[in-house]
C-alpha cells in the first residue's frame, strides 16, 4: 500500500547539500515530480523501498525555489497519492 509514503530532509533550505527521500514505496512504483504549473522535472521507477530525488531536473540543473508535487503510483495503478516539497533556495 501507498499509504506509507513520506517524505524526508525537507523544507529543502539554501546550501542544502543531501537529497530529498521519498520511502514507503512498493516494488515499481512510478514516481513523477512536478513544479506547481504542472511541468515534470523528474520521473523514475521505484524497486521498493526508498528513493532519492538530489534536487534536479532530469539532473541537469537545480530546481528553482518554489513547491513540488510528487505523485507516486503503484504499477497496476490501482493505487496512487501524491506529496509535496517545499524548495527554498
Amino acid at each position: 500500500s501507498l499509504g506509507d509514503v513520506f517524505l524526508f530532509s525537507y523544507p529543502v533550505r539554501p546550501n542544502f547539500s543531501v537529497t530529498v527521500k521519498i520511502s514507503g514505496l512498493t516494488d515499481k512504483a512510478n514516481i513523477k515530480i512536478t513544479d506547481i504549473e504542472g511541468n515534470l522535472v523528474h520521473e523514475t521507477t521505484s524497486s521498493g523501498g526508498t528513493i532519492e530525488w538530489d534536487t534536479k531536473a532530469f539532473g541537469k540543473h537545480k530546481v528553482a525555489s518554489g513547491v513540488y508535487m510528487i505523485f507516486v503510483a503503484s504499477q497496476d495503478g490501482t493505487d496512487s497519492t501524491v506529496k509535496k516539497v517545499m524548495i527554498i533556495r
